[in-house]
């Protein structure tokens, strides 16, 4: 369970006091090269995808961006809107 200071609360208000918030809801998703290849795709357009769209991608498979950035520049996908200013 979510606690804080002196088994409070941890400023959570509303329907998520006192509950267990690890579920699971919140595991990624393990997907396998082939269908990252194919989820990378689908959010593509004309050859490019945001950083943005990449990142969220990672976040939801457990896969780190750099291997999501590999799979892009083994598919000739051009990331886009980077987080960071790096990239166009």
């Amino acid at each position: 369970m979510l606690t804080g200071p002196a088994g409070g609360s941890a400023g959570l208000t509303g329907p998520w006091v006192g509950r267990n918030l690890a579920c699971a809801c919140l595991e990624a998703v393990v997907m396998t090269d082939d269908e990252l290849r194919q989820a990378i795709r689908q959010k593509a357009r004309d050859g490019k995808v945001a950083c943005k769209v990449l990142l969220a991608l990672a976040a939801e498979t457990d896969t780190p961006p750099r291997r999501i950035g590999q799979l892009c520049d083994e598919m000739k996908i051009k990331i886009t809107a980077c987080q960071l200013g790096c990239f166009g």
